[in-house]
């Protein structure tokens, strides 16, 4: 591992040494100390198998004065989440450090979409949409005025052609306020998008752990309001799917990578109501196995789904053996179809 100076000079040089018992596979961490007269610029980091060869990989880092800000700035909004193509007011305020207001000053702002990890934080043990979605922040630049005399401003943020997902969505608003020497100041926001008037959650009272061979299978489902309020919801439809997960394994330039399938196959069905008052519950013993619970409501679009497994599992420890694929259940004789990685 090679430093470099901004003119390409080699700073410091280290050899990593082989992974020590119990470190992860494959993985570094190191701290450079640099000198209090560094070089101005963009440094790199490059790392080398051969000192010949080219590096396989790099990174770049800048190294600046720091010259402290001489702006503060405030965001404020309501406790509401965003709708789509509906305006969201976001309330802006920048006043110096010495107490004037940041008057006259122009503005930058943006908007980053993406999923929602824990879209309503009294039911953080709830799973809201499909478990299988998949979403890429979206970043979307936004118009934001100057500030008046009193150096505020209001933002209107209003989003448009949301994609369609049944994982529960949030915004983050960022907003820079310029100083007068052109360096931009920033603060941010976060508010939770809500695209249906209906949100499904689905939990297994084992939580991760496995349900026992013999035990039933338990599902609680909840219906929640935009603001996270539990409602009543009726004539939502459930099913029930045995997962058989199928495991592909090749070969890439000597590297082993797989692909994976999953086969589900109904095995339950049927409608179910849910109170404001508390969860529904649903229960079925089960053989050992995988199984995903899924739960629709027609009338609004929403969806969600849970994965689950029956039986005594076990996960191998090996880094490098994918997770999906490190479940082993000891209730069934093992054969060619026994996933990679089990014993």
């Amino acid at each position: 591992m090679r430093l470099l100076r901004p003119d390409g000079i080699e700073v410091e040089h280290r050899l990593l040494p082989a992974n020590s018992p119990g470190e992860q596979v494959g993985a570094y961490h190191q701290s450079f100390a640099l000198p209090r007269d560094a070089r101005i610029g963009a440094w790199q980091v490059e790392l080398r198998l051969d000192p010949k060869a080219p590096p396989i990989g790099k990174a770049e880092f800048q190294v600046e004065d720091f010259v402290p800000p001489q702006l503060a700035i405030e965001l404020s909004a309501a406790e509401e989440p965003i709708r789509p193509a509906e305006a969201f007011p976001v309330e802006i305020a920048a006043h110096y450090y010495y107490g004037a207001p940041g008057a006259g000053l122009g503005a930058e702002a943006e908007a980053v979409i993406a999923l929602d990890d824990n879209p309503f934080p009294n039911y953080s043990d709830f799973q809201f949409g499909l478990v299988d979605e998949e979403f890429t922040p979206d970043r979307r630049d936004i118009e934001a005025p100057a500030t008046g005399e009193d150096g505020k401003a209001q933002l209107s943020v209003a989003l448009n052609d949301l994609p369609d997902l049944t994982r529960p969505l949030a915004a983050t608003i960022r907003v820079g306020v310029f100083e007068p020497s052109g360096r931009a100041v920033s603060a941010t926001l976060s508010r939770p998008i809500r695209q249906r008037p209906l949100a499904i959650g689905l939990r297994s009272p084992a939580g991760a752990d496995a349900v026992p061979e013999g035990a039933e299978a338990v599902l609680e489902v909840v219906a929640l309001d935009p603001k996270g309020a539990p409602i009543a919801a009726k004539g939502l439809r459930f099913e029930l799917l045995r997962e058989t997960w199928e495991y592909r394994w090749y070969s890439v330039n000597g590297m082993w990578r797989y692909k994976s399938h999953i086969r589900s196959r109904p095995i339950d069905a049927g409608i179910l109501d849910v109170g404001s008052d508390g969860p529904a519950k649903l229960a079925r013993q089960l053989p050992p196995g995988r199984y995903r619970w899924e739960v629709t409501d027609a009338a609004s679009g929403a969806q969600s789904s849970l994965r689950f497994h029956v039986g005594w599992w076990v996960e191998a420890e090996q880094p490098d053996v994918p997770t999906s694929s490190r479940r082993c259940s000891t209730s069934r004789a093992i054969n060619q179809a026994t996933p990679p990685g089990c014993l």
